[in-house]
């Protein structure tokens, strides 16, 4: 069933006008062509301005004098958007021709609904690293129990239902770029929204050094800071549910375990006896052993995934040679094998 609603594409910028100008033509060029596009601008210069003045009436452009960051660059644009839909993105991503198209097509004719679609890794000069595909989650709880454990989605392959932001509120600026996480277990967890999965790849997620979150987990320190941010968020929504419905809240913490299978600690899957026994023996053979292995006897691989830079070994999913692709158990991206160069270690 073809949709003809109005599409509102909200993406704020920060002096990237390279990336910027990629990011609109992807936004422009789209199949579906009831579409707005605003644009929030908090670059110090003018470049940004002069690239989007080119564009005409082709989208609509808001300079602010101070920089707040994503958060606060959404909430402005959210007071602007005409759309019965909003499409949050960046600067420095990429639509797919047809993703609001599909996005739109898979929505029911209800409000309070929220689509999100599997993409891609791309790197700076836009060259594919990975998929990211994500899980179809079969009911509401199992759902929301994974959004309480971690973000299941990616906020920027979102299609979210004016109504959502009617009733679930801003983002919360003071969690920087954590506010998605909040946002969107607000939505889920307090106000019963609806989440529908598209299975197919319509975002190109770009990644690169200047990258916010990148630049947050870069040590140790940081990633203790964004972890105890994630606790706090989860308090803080928890005590908005108790608020509006101390039974429902009782009601998904008795349920936590029916779906424990779910919520494992991030990143450590189990290990093996013959891993444990592996781990006894020098590593100079074990590289002797697995060299060996890997080429005569064609058994298992390995490689340090480009995404999350993860290269302990058990945290890492093998796979045989034979195999079409590979997956990081860390991320959970997957990758085909002209996307890496396997190490043999």
């Amino acid at each position: 069933m073809q949709r003809d609603e109005l599409v509102t594409i909200l993406l704020p910028t920060y002096n990237r006008p390279s990336y910027l100008k990629i990011a609109l033509d992807s936004a422009i060029c789209q199949s579906y062509k009831n579409i707005e596009i605003i644009i929030i601008d908090d670059s110090p210069n003018n470049d940004s301005e002069s690239l989007c003045l080119q564009y005409g009436n082709k989208l609509r452009y808001f300079h602010r004098e101070e920089r707040g960051g994503i958060p606060s660059a959404y909430n402005f644009g959210l007071k602007k958007i005409s759309g019965v839909w909003c499409k949050l993105m960046s600067d420095d991503n990429i639509l797919a021709p047809n993703c609001i198209e599909k996005l739109v097509n898979h929505a029911f004719k209800t409000n309070l609904q929220i689509l999100y679609s599997d993409y891609s890794l791309v790197d700076e000069k836009g060259i594919e690293l990975g998929i990211h595909k994500k899980t179809n989650y079969s009911n509401y709880y199992k759902f929301v129990f994974s959004l309480w454990k971690s973000m299941p989605l990616n906020n920027e392959t979102t299609l979210i239902h004016k109504t959502c932001f009617d009733t679930v509120g801003e983002f919360d600026s003071n969690f920087g770029s954590m506010s998605d996480f909040d946002w969107h277990l607000r939505a889920c967890l307090v106000y019963k929204c609806n989440y529908i999965h598209v299975p197919e790849i319509l975002f190109k997620f770009r990644l690169h050094k200047t990258r916010a979150s990148n630049l947050e987990l870069s040590d140790h320190e940081s990633l203790r800071k964004w972890n105890q941010t994630e606790i706090k968020i989860r308090e803080k929504n928890k005590k908005l549910l108790m608020k509006k419905n101390i039974q429902e809240w009782k009601y998904f913490e008795l349920h936590q375990k029916k779906y424990k299978n779910i919520l494992k600690p991030y990143g450590n899957p189990s290990i093996s006896v013959w891993r444990k026994t592996i781990q006894l023996v020098p590593s100079r053979i074990r590289r002797f052993i697995r060299r060996s292995w890997n080429t005569s006897v064609k058994g298992f691989v390995e490689f340090t995934c480009p995404i999350c830079q993860m290269k302990d070994i058990q945290r890492l999913l093998y796979v045989e040679p034979s195999a079409k692709s590979f997956t990081c158990i860390n991320c959970n991206t997957t990758f085909e094998k002209k996307h890496i160069k396997i190490n043999y270690k």
